[in-house]
């Protein structure tokens, strides 16, 4: 259900990613196409509509608790703060520690927060806009992005919070 929501929603605003194989250590390739977009610069505020208009927040945190079971470390990009805040909420009733960041977070509050996603006292981490550039967590081990993007600089620094090597971490 996921897959074709998110399809969906990357034909209104968006790029489609197709990754090709590859394993730990080994440079993904990927090949990325143009979605079409309504073109009147309300992306961020048509992406946010989209996504909350086409997935029940239910069924995708269902599907990420039994996909990600086995991951420690779950970094997701939600696509507003109020899809954020639903994520969050529905994370929490699978009884999963999560936490929120976004660009309205104290300074304090962020730094303390990503502090505990490191040291693992979090395992899942959901933000909006905020963890794309500049954020470092080289455990990170799944990467869930739900929100579409018209940017393939911003979708590779996404996909690049989970790339980075560390020790006992296979792959992302």
């Amino acid at each position: 259900k996921l897959d074709t929501a998110l399809a969906a929603i990357s034909k209104e605003v968006g790029y489609k990613l197709s990754l090709g194989s590859c394993r730990f250590g080994e440079v993904a390739t990927f090949k990325l196409e143009a979605a079409p977009i309504n073109g009147d610069g309300k992306v961020a505020s048509q992406a946010e509509a989209a996504v909350t208009k086409t997935l029940d927040v239910r069924e995708v945190v269902k599907d990420i608790a039994y996909l990600a079971q086995r991951r420690r470390n779950w970094l997701l990009f939600a696509a507003g703060v109020a899809h954020a805040e639903s994520i969050v909420d529905e994370l929490a009733r699978h009884q999963i520690d999560v936490a929120l960041i976004t660009g309205e977070t104290p300074s304090e509050q962020r730094r303390e927060t990503i502090n505990r996603f490191k040291r693992g006292d979090l395992r899942a981490l959901v933000n909006v806009g905020v963890l794309t550039t500049g954020f470092d967590a080289p455990q990170t081990d799944c990467i869930i992005s739900l929100r579409p993007t018209k940017s393939p600089v911003l979708w590779q620094q996404i996909m690049g919070r989970g790339m980075r090597l560390a020790p006992g971490k296979e792959n992302c």
